[in-house]
């Protein structure tokens, strides 16, 4: 055995998962045993056994077997490999590492941007990096990604546009302890975790987080989800590569307006009473320290685009929210709007332009064109507001 390699015991039920996960494991991983959750004796087995860690293998939370587990193991030495597959997989550095041609910009934005903006639908080719839960610093760590190995792109982009909720600079991923444990990803793709760490089963999970990203294993419960993973990655890729040819980007936008509307049958509109009753804490509990790191992130996010192209246009865009959460939320919906304006704006940045589009929607007849109380409804919506985007760009931005 080679001195260094990290010595696995492998502990659970599913066999399927077992096999995939054992096929998959790279170097200098090395799995010494198998023990089964419900035939071998874990403690007597484990005595007599020189390991580093025991690799639960659960594709879902089994608190009984992490329970059994923690009677003989230490839980910094267990690696719970469901917390892996619950892991969102998306990398924006491979975005755009896997992307050629030329572009006029970049459209950072979060889970209200990441679908409904049909890059296709504008006039100038913008790649786009979305993905639900980002946050501020996400995007200034994926700017200075971009600063230095996207050189070209960056200092020769007309637009740096930004999608933003009115409670974005409330808002800090690594503090939301619900949201995390699904995008630690976001940040490990730079290994920087933040504000998240600082508490000891955080500092657990950063560990489990890292070592299962360096064994190499795809992180999913079945063949199906790899396949879905691979799917949507191809799709996303095919938004952000769309043909300069005139002929050929007219039959690609045919084809493509026909798969949003297909894509689209399986959803549906919200129940009004669920809307109504929706008031998150993001939006009803006021972070100071969030706030206050938030401003002078935003302030180093556009610092760092003037200092390296000065000519770039910097756009932030707020997309529309259900009429009914609107209605129903005036209030603390107006407090933090002023604190939005008041901080995107703050020490004078005059060079910014903000697109608020938070009331589209906000007459009761146009609940029909929402999934939630924030999300707009996949198909004809998505079509119709990606022109009408298209439309205020040519206004207000190209």
């Amino acid at each position: 055995m080679p001195s260094s390699a990290i010595r696995l015991v492998t502990y659970g039920t599913d066999e399927k998962l077992r096999k995939r996960f054992t096929s998959e494991l790279k170097k200098p991983y090395l799995i010494i045993r198998h023990i089964d959750a419900l035939k071998d004796n874990l403690e007597s087995i484990l005595a007599d056994m020189q390991f580093d860690y025991v690799v639960l293998l659960n594709d879902k939370q089994e608190s009984e077997h992490l329970d059994n587990l923690k009677k003989v193991v230490s839980r910094e030495k267990i690696l719970d490999y469901a917390d892996y597959i619950c892991v969102d997989k998306w990398d924006a550095r491979s975005i755009r590492t896997n992307m050629h041609g030329k572009y006029s910009g970049y459209f950072f934005g979060m889970s209200h941007s990441q679908s409904s903006l049909l890059t296709p639908l504008l006039d100038k080719p913008l790649i786009k990096l979305c993905d639900g839960s980002t946050d501020l610093f996400f995007h200034y760590k994926t700017l200075q990604y971009l600063a230095e190995n996207d050189k070209h792109t960056f200092q020769s982009a007309q637009y740096f546009f930004f999608e933003m909720p009115y409670y974005y600079f409330n808002y800090d991923l690594s503090m939301s302890k619900k949201t995390i444990k699904s995008k630690i990803n976001l940040l490990g793709n730079y290994n920087d975790f933040h504000n998240y760490g600082k508490l000891e089963n955080e500092r657990i999970r950063i560990n489990e987080y890292q070592h299962f990203s360096q064994m190499g294993v795809s992180g999913f419960k079945d063949r199906k989800s790899i396949l879905k993973s691979a799917y949507s990655k191809s799709v996303n890729s095919i938004i952000n590569r769309v043909p300069r040819n005139v002929a050929v980007k007219k039959v690609f936008i045919s084809l493509f307006r026909q798969y949003v509307l297909l894509s689209a049958r399986k959803h549906q509109n919200p129940i009004i009473e669920d809307v109504a009753s929706i008031k998150p804490s993001i939006w009803t509990k006021l972070y100071e320290k969030t706030l206050e790191e938030n401003k002078l992130i935003w302030g180093k996010m556009v610092d760092l685009i003037n200092s390296q192209n000065r000519n770039a246009k910097i756009v932030v865009v707020v997309f529309p929210f259900h009429p009914i959460f609107i209605q129903n939320n005036q209030e603390m919906i107006m407090a933090m709007k002023s604190i939005f304006t008041e901080s995107l704006f703050c020490k004078g940045r005059g060079n910014i332009i903000l697109l608020d589009y938070f009331e589209h929607y906000a007459t009761i007849d146009n609940s029909k064109h929402f999934k939630d109380h924030c999300h707009m409804l996949p198909g004809q919506t998505y079509l119709d507001f990606s022109a009408f985007l298209n439309d205020e760009f040519r206004k207000y931005v190209y």
